[in-house]
């Protein structure tokens, strides 16, 4: 964030100046994020990505697309859960966590984890008051939670099942795979990403090959971007301990090719492209 990053982490603070970009599509990526930011510094714009945000966390967070809505009629207790202060107290931090949240340029689900803790009070203390509600003499609340309990058993088991039975595939697997076959033959290596004719991963939900570990010197593999001859030559000669590798990436549904990379016999691409 502090060298490529233009857009702030928080709506009040202020952009940072273009830095120099190697790549015109990081760039890119980077002037959408800034653009997401200034949406956000008009009031029509803040409501609307909160909107969207608060959208987004609900889809996360709800328990199965059969069952979303199972764990929310404990709520229609919340007028009298207010009378106890410890409610009060825990409905008071979701609130301010949400709030929190909101100020943040960019949100993603599980930055909004600390609220599970006061949200799961609510929710717990909600069911014990709807235990106690009774319709013509009958416990038609303990009923009640008895069937929120096993429906949201049977929507966790059933979710689990389908994970369970989906099979491996697609760019993440195969780059796993190209990983995997290189830690384990004891050797350093560097790879490089050639995205050919797909040089869009950021259009394409992130799915991007290139990251490193947090130290990159002392990886075994190394991941770049492979760029004009010059800026490659350089970043041989810095890695000239290492196996050096390219993979092509075309389509994502077609298998990656990784083959011996050399700087005279592979065709480089147009600089800054």
């Amino acid at each position: 964030e502090a060298t490529y990053a233009m857009a702030p982490v928080l709506l009040w603070q202020h952009p940072r100046p273009e830095p120099r970009y190697h790549h015109e599509i990081i760039r890119n990526h980077h002037h959408r994020t800034l653009a997401y930011y200034q949406e956000q510094q008009t009031f029509n714009g803040f409501a609307k990505v909160s909107a969207q945000k608060v959208k987004d966390l609900w889809h996360f967070f709800q328990a199965s697309r059969y069952f979303q809505f199972i764990l929310l009629l404990p709520l229609i207790m919340l007028p009298w859960l207010m009378r106890d202060r410890w409610a009060r107290f825990a409905l008071l931090t979701c609130g301010m966590l949400m709030v929190g949240a909101a100020m943040e340029t960019w949100l993603m689900p599980h930055y909004v984890a600390p609220v599970v803790g006061p949200a799961s009070v609510l929710l717990l203390q909600a069911m014990r008051r709807l235990r106690l509600w009774r319709w013509r003499d009958m416990q038609a609340g303990r009923v009640l939670v008895w069937a929120l309990c096993l429906l949201s058993l049977a929507s966790f088991v059933t979710g689990f099942a389908q994970q369970m039975q989906r099979t491996s595939s697609g760019w993440g697997s195969e780059r796993a795979r190209i990983l995997a076959e290189l830690e384990q033959d004891g050797k350093r290596h560097l790879v490089l990403v050639r995205y050919g004719s797909l040089d869009v991963p950021y259009e394409r939900g992130y799915r991007e090959w290139v990251y490193n570990e947090a130290d990159i010197d002392g990886a075994k593999v190394v991941w770049a971007r492979e760029m004009d001859t010059a800026q490659n030559r350089k970043l041989l000669e810095y890695f000239n301990d290492r196996s050096v590798w390219l993979v092509e990436v075309d389509q994502y549904d077609s298998p990656p090719k990784l083959m011996p990379y050399s700087l005279d016999s592979v065709p480089m691409i147009a600089e800054n492209r």
